[in-house]
């Protein structure tokens, strides 16, 4: 559901260097129409994301790959109200470095012994499950803006995950909802409100925020703004963000601010973010060939 007709995304993230072995991850996707709208403005659309991740001392890490199908109805003749829904399948590795992590069993009591035995059923250092995941989406479009929103439920085939051979550990399913709308001032200025709601087991995450994104110079060739914002993860974080943008490119950074227990730890540091967005789009005429006028 955006303005165009591919679009790449990257985003490095790196948090906690000040408490441990910092947590990296890495993401890139790319998502793109497959057939061309209908007159009303349906459409399929395709995408893959890839996720790489590597936290802590033990290097516990997780590399996914997943492919994703959608198709945008039209509802009604006007192109103004959207509905979509979509599926995405992919491939999880998990992997750990058991070498680099310490044991109780490893400890007597005065010292610790790195050649002890660990007491652990340490058989396998990584392993590949399946993942599966659903999502709907629903966007309306207006004059000066659009309400966008969507919900999801990830891990829907709750795969087993866990470095033990015999034993099972399912995924517990994760339910997502997002709302991403936009609001164009007429005065140079466009408000982006975000809010983000996970939920997955006893666990839940709320995230809002607003980005205020400022037209320094719009015309049909050439078109520079500046966006400055800020948002909150409830009970954790506070997150300053800018973003340039010019033309179809977007280049955003962020910074997390602890604010839950963790800052006597990591000394309120929490992490930057940096991300990259690129989006084509062509350009259609509704040409009907059959009512052409000859040029002489």
């Amino acid at each position: 559901m955006f303005d165009g007709d591919q679009r790449f995304n990257a985003t490095h993230r790196r948090q906690w260097s000040s408490v441990s072995e910092p947590f990296t991850t890495f993401t890139i996707s790319y998502d793109r129409l497959i057939s061309i709208p209908s007159e009303k403005g349906s459409h399929h659309n395709a995408g893959l994301i890839i996720n790489s991740d590597k936290a802590g001392a033990g290097d516990f890490g997780t590399l996914q790959a997943a492919l994703s199908y959608s198709y945008l109805f039209a509802l009604g003749n006007d192109s103004v109200n959207f509905f979509s829904a979509g599926i995405q399948f992919g491939f999880v590795q998990r992997s750990v470095n058991f070498a680099s992590l310490t044991f109780d069993n490893q400890f007597n009591g005065d010292a610790f012994n790195a050649n002890a035995a660990t007491g652990e059923n340490l058989s396998r250092t990584t392993f590949t499950y399946a993942d599966i995941n659903l999502g709907l989406g629903w966007t309306s479009r207006f004059d000066n803006g659009a309400l966008n929103g969507g919900i999801s439920i990830q891990h829907i085939n709750k795969p087993n995950q866990t470095f033990y051979d015999g034993a099972k550990e399912q995924l517990p399913v994760r339910w997502q909802v997002n709302l991403n709308p936009y609001f164009e001032t007429g005065a140079s200025l466009t408000l982006i409100p975000a809010l983000l709601y996970m939920h997955q087991n006893t666990f839940s995450e709320f995230t809002g925020g607003m980005e205020f994104k400022f037209d320094l110079r719009k015309n049909t060739v050439r078109n520079f703004a500046f966006g400055l914002g800020g948002y909150g993860r409830l009970k954790d974080a506070i997150i300053p963000a800018v973003a340039v943008y010019y033309n179809n490119l977007r280049v955003g950074l962020s910074y997390d601010i602890n604010t839950s227990s963790l800052k006597r730890a990591s000394n309120k540091k929490g992490g930057p973010e940096i991300s990259v967005q690129y989006i084509l789009k062509k350009i259609r005429t509704k040409l009907n060939r059959s009512t052409c006028c000859p040029v002489y």
